[in-house]
């Protein structure tokens, strides 16, 4: 019986693993072919005429090339950092963010609508390949001082700036060592050069992304209830609460 479980559990990790690589697979042609009318990835060699030169290699003719300081407004003035001393005496509903996550939940928010932060300092650099970069972020929160806040301008979508940061190498862009840990300040954020799609095509290429986060988060899902009914099982056979007879076949109770 356990045997059964533990096959049905290593199916569904290899599955959502699969699943990962197609979709880092897919992001990097996303990121640099992008989708044309059809909704189908652009052939740089089939047709080159549809592709320019840009600082980050060749990417659509129809896509924009610059930095952050052009497509990203940067609202850091509203990060608010609350020590934990501090904020153990305002326990409340709204999160309080760091650079990859909540930290905490206290009882007022500074930042409200939808931002993407970026890490300003901290080792998760050294992770991008298996740790996402960004965070985007609805609603009411705040913000701690470790954590860049951007929105999108002009044409390009705060969605888009997430989806462009969350797997790319920072340190290749200028990091500094403070305190034992790298960092990236503002003035380096800004510089940092980004493309940018038009606006349908920024949709079409999350909407393909959000599919198959989809299918990874459901079979993420179903590995968690398989590990719960393992768990289970394991608990009432060992104890004897359950009992196979003859150490197979129907299970009694």
């Amino acid at each position: 019986m356990l045997d059964t479980v533990d096959d049905a559990i290593a199916k569904t990790e290899a599955v959502i693993a699969k699943l990962k690589q197609v979709r880092a697979g897919l992001l990097q042609d996303l990121l640099t072919r992008g989708l044309d009318e059809h909704g189908q990835l652009r052939d740089p060699l089939g047709h080159p005429e549809q592709f320019q030169d840009s600082p980050l290699g060749r990417i659509p003719r129809v896509w924009k090339a610059g930095s952050v300081a052009e497509f990203c407004e940067v609202r850091n003035e509203l990060r608010l950092p609350i020590s934990a001393k501090v904020r153990e005496q305002m326990s409340g509903i709204y999160p309080y963010y760091g650079p990859t996550g909540v930290l905490d939940y206290i009882n007022d928010y500074r930042v409200e609508g939808q931002f993407v932060f970026i890490g300003e300092d901290g080792d998760h650099f050294l992770k991008f390949d298996t740790q996402p970069m960004t965070l985007l972020v609805d609603g009411k929160y705040n913000v701690n001082n470790h954590a860049h806040i951007l929105c999108g301008r002009a044409d390009c979508s705060t969605v888009w700036i997430h989806t462009f940061f969350c797997q790319r190498n920072l340190k290749r862009y200028p990091l500094h060592q403070g305190a034992g840990r790298l960092k990236l300040n503002q003035a380096s954020l800004l510089t940092i050069p980004m493309t940018v799609p038009p606006r349908d095509e920024q949709r079409a290429i999350r909407d393909v992304l959000a599919m198959l986060d989809e299918r990874i988060d459901a079979d993420g899902r179903e590995l968690e209830k398989l590990s719960r009914l393992k768990s289970g099982l394991m608990t009432d056979l060992l104890t004897g609460r359950v009992r196979v007879p003859g150490g197979i076949g129907r299970v009694e109770p």
